[in-house]
Order: C-alpha cells, then sequence, then structure tokens
C-alpha cells in the first residue's frame, strides 16, 4: 500500500513537471522577448484603387493577432466616387462637370487667337476639385499659367490633354491636394510647379514629358524611386523615367539609371564634391543648371541620344575641361543647345568619337 502510494506520488510529480515545461515553453514562445507563429491568415477585404488588401493571422500559442500584405488581393485600380471624387486617392470622376468661373487670357499667333491658357480659379470659390476643360470658346486650353492656383485649397485636379504645358507654381503650396493626373500631352513641367503639396504622395510622369523644372516636385511627402542616391519619378513602364535630383549633395561620383530619359533642372546643383558622372546613352534632355557649382568636376561623359541641352548645365565647373560625347562631331553639332550651355565653365574641347571639337 506504501508503495502504491510512492509509484502515484511519484507520478503527479513528474505530470507536474512537464506542466511547468510546458508553461515554460508557452512562454518564451508567447511572452514579452519571443518569437510568434502565425498562422490561418484571413482576407480583411480591405483592398483599394490604390492601396492592396491586407490579412490577419492569429499566433498559434497566444492570443496576438499579426496583419500582412495579401500576394492574392492586390490594389484593385477600381474607383469609388461620392460627389465626383474617389474616396480613396481623390481621383475625379470622368462624369464631373468641368468647373465653370476659371479665368482665361488668349494665346495669338501674328495677332489671331490660337488657343488659351487658364490663369486662375476666378470666382469658382471653395472647390473639392479643379475639372479643367480642353477647350473655351471654341478653341484649346492648351497651357497651365504660372501661379494659376497657387495655394489653392483644392483636394484634386483634372487636367485635359489639350495641355502641354504647366507653368512655373502653377499648383505651389496647395496644401491639401492629393490627386493630379498629368496627361500624355504635357511636354513642360514648370518651375516649383507643384512645390509645397504637402499631401501629394503619389505622382506619374508620362512619356510625354521632355523638361521638369527646379523643385517642381519639392513635396514633403512625395514617394520617389530611389536608384544610387538619386530621385527618380516616372511611370508604370518606366520608373526611372526623370532624375529629379541626387539624394546627397556629398557625392563624389555618380550613377544614373540606364532608363532615365530627362535629367531634371538643377538635378546636381552644389554637388561641389562631386568629380565624375556619365549621362547614358537612354538620356535625351539634360536640364537647365545641371551641373550648376559643381567646382570639383572633372569627367563628364554625355550619351550619344541627347536631343536637348538647356542653359546654365556647367556653370561654376571651374574643373571641368574637357566633355566627353559618345558620338561624332556632326551629331554634336546638330544637338540643340542653349548659346549658354558652357557658360562659366572652364569646358575649351568636346571630345566625340570621331574626333575634338574646340570651344
Amino acid at each position: 500500500m506504501k508503495r502504491a502510494f510512492k509509484t502515484k506520488r511519484l507520478w503527479l510529480d513528474i505530470v507536474a513537471m512537464l506542466i511547468v515545461v510546458l508553461c515554460a515553453v508557452c512562454f518564451v514562445a508567447c511572452g514579452d522577448n519571443h518569437t510568434h507563429s502565425y498562422v490561418d491568415y484571413v482576407y480583411n477585404d480591405d483592398a483599394t484603387c490604390v492601396a492592396d488588401g491586407t490579412e490577419t493571422g492569429k499566433c498559434k500559442y497566444c492570443d496576438k493577432t499579426h496583419t500582412r500584405k495579401s500576394e492574392s488581393h492586390p490594389a484593385t485600380g477600381e474607383h469609388e466616387y461620392f460627389q465626383y471624387l474617389c474616396y480613396d486617392c481623390n481621383k475625379i470622376d470622368p462624369a464631373a462637370p468641368y468647373t465653370e468661373g476659371l479665368e482665361y487670357t488668349e494665346i495669338k499667333d501674328n495677332e489671331q487667337t490660337v488657343g488659351y491658357s487658364v490663369t486662375g480659379r476666378g470666382n469658382t470659390g471653395y472647390n473639392k476639385y479643379i475639372k479643367i476643360p480642353s477647350e473655351y470658346n471654341g478653341l484649346p486650353v492648351t497651357t497651365i499659367g504660372n501661379e494659376a492656383f497657387s495655394g489653392s485649397a483644392m483636394l484634386s485636379v483634372m487636367i485635359p490633354d489639350s495641355v502641354t504645358s504647366i507653368g512655373d507654381g502653377a499648383f505651389a503650396s496647395c496644401y491639401m491636394l492629393n490627386g493630379v493626373d498629368i496627361p500624355n500631352s504635357v511636354t513642360y513641367i514648370g518651375l516649383w510647379a507643384f512645390q509645397n503639396c504637402s499631401q501629394l504622395i503619389d505622382v506619374t510622369i508620362p512619356n510625354s514629358v521632355t523638361t521638369v523644372g527646379w523643385k517642381a516636385f519639392d513635396c514633403m511627402r512625395l514617394k520617389y524611386t530611389e536608384y544610387k542616391n538619386g530621385l527618380y519619378l516616372g511611370n508604370a513602364d518606366n520608373p526611372y523615367y526623370v532624375l529629379i535630383s541626387v539624394k546627397n549633395e556629398s557625392v563624389s561620383s555618380f550613377v544614373i539609371n540606364g532608363n532615365t530619359k530627362i535629367i531634371a533642372d538643377l538635378a546636381f546643383k552644389y554637388c561641389r564634391s562631386l568629380t565624375a558622372v556619365k549621362i547614358p546613352d537612354s538620356v535625351t534632355n539634360m536640364g537647365r543648371g545641371t551641373f550648376y557649382s559643381c567646382k570639383s568636376l572633372k569627367t563628364v561623359n554625355i550619351g550619344s541620344s541627347v536631343t536637348d541641352i538647356g542653359e546654365y548645365v556647367f556653370r561654376y565647373c571651374n574643373s571641368l575641361k574637357n566633355v566627353g560625347f559618345n558620338g561624332t562631331t556632326v551629331q554634336w553639332e546638330s544637338i540643340p543647345k542653349s548659346d549658354t550651355w558652357n557658360f562659366g565653365s572652364a569646358i575649351k574641347t568636346v571630345v566625340c568619337t570621331d574626333g575634338k571639337i574646340t570651344l
């Protein structure tokens, strides 16, 4: 009897120890310093036009949950409109009426009116959105004037595909603007065009654009695509379409992405430690003041696809004696260049594939 009691007691002790060990394991797995193991993820039915859906799983050992991106439920691309604005991204409903009361200025050619520039919001009062018409008085609206909507409280703007130019400061300091569609007709985006649009997070630059002015997209929340210390904007087909600027002005050398087409105005301004840059053959346009005050710059090789070189590209590049060009002398001479492209620099020679050009 006594022996049976001891045996039973031993088994009870063993069970108790197992319980303690199990509790310890659970504590390690799910205590304050632990690694959870999540299972049974369930889709949260929350994908929107611009945001991927999420799914939530639960820890096997405790009640803690974990939410992650749902790979099987990407952004829908479908908009839900209320009062002509999408709930999630503020995109304007194509069925929205055009904004009335805007101010326009005639564009003349040889004293004949050929189109209009929208130059202000006029007597529109407070509008959550601005939808610019493609025509006014039967003629095309082709430009948005300098500072036309600067400081406006709009949430979104729809620009028609008749517009080719967005003027300097056109939408600067529109602090609530977070929805903008730039059509594939726009070629010029001016200086400070969208500067200080602090709610602007995403913007698409179409392949039609050839010029992006200095600080055109100087917006604190804007998402850039980064590549080797460069900040880029673009589109779904080419996220590196425009090199906006360097991320760190202290760089000594720089590699431009091989898909870049446009270098924005003053992209390398004050990179005073920069000594060498190779511009790939993909680049077609070099903006105004591209290498402004890059005082240590000694080596620049320009790709053969460049078709436009802006004003003061090498201003104050005091160490730059020669420029390399990956094309022939005939090609170089045929490139449209500002008369001041090398003004204020030390450049004396352009070295082409078939010879040199003395300036």
